[in-house]
């Protein structure tokens, strides 16, 4: 059930890098940017801890310029498998090291490729896991929306980043509600 708490959240933010972004949609692309920059900085905001994957660094490159403002820290790790929970893993270190980390949510690409076999391997490992569904996405629409289908069929929360931020909040009158106000309107 959909109930978020950021004592026991983190953000995993999978493979937004600069040539797999050349292969989206361009207006489609630009909609998730925004969403996944506001996701960001609200759960910088909020003191959630951040990963993020690149995959394959050498062949895809970095993540693209401008989804980390400056002052965002961020545990990156490369991978060369699909999924973020692979031997070895970085994620999997540090979730192992941090054992009040309960929740994970997701935001990236490609939704139906590493977002739905990271998804599908940490709910298998027993986390809540939140799929941020308007900041992921996948070259073909229809591969996106199969993805989300599936991942909710095997209770996988499919949420909205306004959802998910405010949750996370839970109440209008705490510190942060104005700095995240602020970054959705």
């Amino acid at each position: 059930m959909f109930f978020m708490d950021k004592n026991k959240a983190l953000l995993l933010v999978i493979d937004i890098q600069e040539k797999l972004s050349n292969s989206m949609e361009r207006s489609e692309f630009d909609i998730f940017f925004k969403k996944t920059k506001i996701l960001i900085n609200g759960a910088h905001i909020l003191k959630i801890p951040i990963m993020q994957s690149l995959q394959y660094i050498k062949g895809l490159g970095g993540s693209i310029n401008g989804l980390f403002d400056d002052y965002i820290s961020k545990i990156d790790f490369e991978k060369r498998v699909f999924s973020c929970c692979y031997d070895d893993s970085e994620l999997l270190k540090f979730l192992a090291e941090n054992k009040h980390i309960k929740q994970i949510i997701i935001c990236g690409m490609e939704t139906h490729i590493c977002v739905l076999q990271s998804a599908r391997d940490l709910k298998k490992l027993g986390y809540d896991v939140i799929v941020a569904c308007d900041a992921t996405i996948s070259r073909d629409y229809k591969n996106k929306q199969n993805a989300l289908d599936l991942m909710a069929k095997i209770d996988i929360d499919i949420v909205n980043i306004e959802s998910i931020l405010f949750d996370l909040l839970k109440d209008s009158r705490v510190e942060e509600f104005r700095a995240i106000s602020a970054l959705i309107k």
